[in-house]
């Protein structure tokens, strides 16, 4: 088993690697026999990356199986099998058939099968994989050989959720799972109504206020016009022989104070007028960087004048 594969692939490859694949298989064999499987798996490795070989699988299969890595033993014992099946010229060929079947039997024994039914169409971007191995599209939809335990699945596609389970398989136990990809949730972040522009509600603004507190001021001053009008008021006025000369200041006083009274009561009296027709026919909404109006005072020379500065 270990000399065929040189002869059969001495014309194939460079000489100097048919020498080095027959020297990796003879010391392999050589570690196996020492008990030192590990290494007699790394050298028939290695061999087999030169050319492989039925017999070279053979030998693969049966070191790991003596380290317990049931996978590697299946997959070589089982190529092993499909080849030797194909080709009646290799050497010894039945003994070489019957130790790989034995080999993939007893491996068969101490590993799972997981198949993972995959959504049909295929989505865009489908990918799928087992135990954080990534399953080829080749291999979709077949048995997958996996370590007995908890499989961790993952399968995922453009515009779905991400498919993620644990699946317990058993040694020799053939699991099959359907995979049903949800599509993924499309975010509707509802956006901030846009508040129509509300057109100000119409304002009169302060200004008819302001006249209107003018107004009622006004009328304050035309009472103290009065009462001073009163004050200065002559006895002599209401007689038919009239005022004597020591009396006609105080009759100055009362003529002008009554005039003074009479101006402001009907100043007061229009303003509050003016004032309540603004406030009800009038309004309008005033800018709110303008100007408050205020009502001013201002002293002079014979008393004082009374104003309005500002946006009315």
């Amino acid at each position: 088993m270990a000399a065929w594969p040189a002869a059969a692939v001495a014309q194939a490859i460079d000489p100097a690697l048919v020498a080095s694949r027959r020297d990796a298989i003879r010391d392999a064999l050589a570690a196996s026999d020492a008990g030192d499987h590990a290494r007699s798996l790394d050298l028939a490795m290695r061999a087999e990356r030169i050319a492989a070989s039925p017999s070279l699988r053979a030998i693969i299969a049966r070191e790991a199986e003596y380290l317990g890595n049931w996978v590697l033993a299946l997959g070589e014992a089982s190529q092993c099998e499909a080849e030797a099946l194909r080709d009646f010229t290799i050497p010894d060929r039945d003994s070489v058939l019957q130790e790989c079947r034995s080999l993939s039997v007893r491996a068969e024994r101490q590993v799972g099968h997981l198949r993972l039914r995959l959504p049909m169409p295929r989505p865009d971007g489908l990918h799928a994989s087992i135990g954080g191995a990534v399953i080829p599209p080749v291999a979709w939809g077949l048995p997958y050989v996996v370590i007995p335990g908890t499989i961790a699945v993952e399968v995922g596609a453009n515009g779905y959720e991400t498919y993620r389970s644990n699946i317990e398989v058993s040694a020799g136990q053939a699991v099959e799972r359907h995979v049903v990809l949800a599509p993924l949730a499309i975010a509707r972040t509802a956006a901030p109504a846009t508040p129509h522009p509300v057109a100000p509600r119409p304002s009169a603004g302060g200004g008819p206020w302001i006249v209107g507190g003018a107004g009622l001021a006004s009328l304050g001053i035309a009472g103290i016009f009065y009462g001073l009008s009163q004050a200065a008021y002559p006895s002599c006025a209401d007689s038919s022989r009239g005022c004597p000369d020591s009396e006609e200041a105080s009759y100055d006083r009362y003529a002008r104070y009554s005039v003074y009274a009479q101006i402001a009561l009907g100043t007061g009296a229009a303003a509050l007028a003016t004032a309540a027709v603004w406030w009800a026919v009038g309004r309008r909404a005033r800018p709110a960087s303008a100007p408050r109006a205020m009502l001013q005072v201002t002293p002079t020379s014979g008393g004082a004048s009374l104003g309005i500065a500002g946006l009315l």
